[in-house]
């Protein structure tokens, strides 16, 4: 009868070493998690930094983005008349109402794409000002 309890007695010892094992196992793991995280953490801070420093001496600031989008301006809707007198030749061999419609929209949409590159490139800027807060 003894040999019965020595044996669970044994069976026991072996499962709570099993058991030991896996917790001890978690910890190291959970441990190595931490370490990982850390060094993420400490990496993700040094490249904010390095990011915002490059921003910072590379963006030109607010008035070089209001100038850049003042430019961008001027300079499409300059080009803009060469393009519409183009569209306007008699060279263009337009054979039906459609082509005739998409050629007349295209100034418009030319306008439109100069318009808005303008709008967003000084938006950028008054954003990284801290003047727009969206």
């Amino acid at each position: 009868m003894w040999q019965w309890y020595l044996g669970a007695a044994i069976l026991d010892l072996i499962g709570l070493a099993i058991c030991l094992y896996f917790v001890f196992r978690h910890k190291r793991k959970a441990k190595a998690i931490e370490h990982y995280e850390d060094i993420r953490d400490e990496l993700t801070v040094r490249k904010e930094i390095t990011s915002e420093a490059i921003e910072e001496t590379c963006s030109g600031g607010i008035l070089g983005r209001l100038v850049g989008a003042f430019v961008v301006i001027l300079v499409g809707f300059s080009i803009m008349g060469a393009m519409t007198e183009t569209l306007e030749s008699p060279e263009l061999n337009v054979t039906s109402q459609t082509q005739q419609t998409i050629i007349d929209l295209m100034p418009l949409m030319f306008a439109l794409g100069i318009l808005c590159a303008g709008v967003a490139i000084a938006f950028q800027g008054l954003r990284s000002a801290g003047i727009m807060g969206i």
